[in-house]
């Protein structure tokens, strides 16, 4: 699970590392279940998001403007 917290234009990106097999099955990804988001604490500018999805998946974080 990762844990971010973000800012107001922030993008989150759920996506496979670069190196995985070109004939990977999309239902692999989800053995272990469906992607899951958790919105936990929110403040004013600021939200504390976890994220559980497969370990071959990246989880990326690119702050606003980007």
């Amino acid at each position: 699970m990762r844990i971010l917290t973000c800012k107001p234009g922030h993008t989150l990106q759920i996506d496979l590392p670069q190196r995985q097999p070109d004939d990977l099955p999309a239902r692999h990804l989800f053995e272990q279940g469906p992607i899951e988001i958790f919105i936990g604490h929110v403040r004013e500018h600021e939200i504390k998001i976890a994220i559980s999805c497969d370990p071959r998946m990246t989880v990326t974080q690119q702050p606003e403007g980007r």
